[in-house]
């Protein structure tokens, strides 16, 4: 860990080292390629908090099967369903220099979630039988074809989520009641991350159906978080890259080969926090919650 950090601030004062000797490049070329580089990577366009610049409002409406896991416990959980409600913000714009028939598609929103065996009506006393409520915060950004009034958008998503897990009738092995007692009845935190497909009927709205992951988390070590979420970010950055490149000579490709990309990095990177919840860093495994969501959205 000492060794990453010092490498950081290495890399860090080398960069700060080169700027400060460059003098002679041309105000304007610079510019450029400054502006080229925060399109790319950034943070601030990519997880901006301020919905309301978006252009119109939405409410969407979601039902989800899932299912409940936990890389240490021994201990089953029974299936959970979900019933999700998310208000938000969508902003489409037409693509530069792209056809007129693909577009980009960016969606800020606000959930609030039930997940719940009783959903699912199966409780089994020999499994862990939880009840959860979750608050999340979710950035969704894609690419979109049009077909007149209509429109199909394939998306991956970042969010972030809190969650409070609520079991009772804990009849399970001491080991597992013991790590699961780190989450019962308080909130945690946690990330998710979800790909879909929104099928647009009409302007105002939408089908959707998504694969979705939750991770929580049993306590937050923020230093590591925060260089496994840069590192997740720093990868679809450079994909970013190369979708662009391939707006040049195949936009029509665009919305699939951003969607498979980007899609494969994040159920790459969930799966080995399955084990250590911020990976490459050593941490203890989360609570998973895998979600396949149907739902419907309304534009305004």
């Amino acid at each position: 860990m000492k060794k990453f950090f010092l490498l950081l601030a290495l890399i860090i004062c080398f960069n700060i080292n080169i700027y400060s000797q460059v003098d002679t490049v041309d105000v304007e070329e610079q510019g450029e390629e400054d502006k080229s580089w925060r399109e790319k990577f950034d943070f601030d366009k990519e997880f901006e908090l301020d919905f309301t610049s978006h252009n119109s409002p939405m409410i969407s409406l979601n039902y989800g099967m899932g299912q409940l896991s936990h890389d240490k416990f021994n201990t089953n959980f029974s299936k959970v369903n979900s019933a999700e409600i998310r208000l938000g913000y969508v902003k489409r714009m037409e693509e530069e220099n792209s056809l007129s028939s693909i577009f980009n598609y960016n969606l800020r929103y606000l959930g609030i979630a039930n997940t719940s065996y009783r959903l699912a009506k199966s409780k089994n006393d020999a499994n862990i039988n939880a009840d959860m409520w979750r608050v999340n915060i979710g950035w969704q950004d894609g690419y979109g074809y049009k077909f007149g009034n209509s429109a199909i958008i394939f998306y991956d998503e970042f969010g972030i989520n809190w969650t409070r897990l609520d079991v009772k009738d804990l009849i399970i092995n001491l080991s597992d009641r013991e790590k699961l007692e780190m989450y019962n009845q308080s909130f945690r935190f946690g990330n998710k991350a979800e790909g879909g497909i929104k099928i647009e009927v009409i302007p105002n709205l939408s089908f959707d159906a998504a694969y979705e992951r939750t991770a929580i988390f049993e306590r937050v070590l923020f230093w590591k978080w925060c260089a496994s979420v840069l590192l997740e970010v720093a990868s679809k950055g450079l994909i970013n890259n190369f979708v662009n490149e391939i707006k040049e000579s195949s936009p029509y490709a665009v919305p699939i080969v951003n969607f498979v990309l980007k899609n494969a990095l994040t159920y790459g990177l969930y799966e080995l926090r399955k084990e250590k919840m911020n990976w490459p860093f050593e941490s203890n495994a989360p609570i998973v919650n895998d979600t396949f969501r149907f739902g419907v959205t309304f534009n305004f």
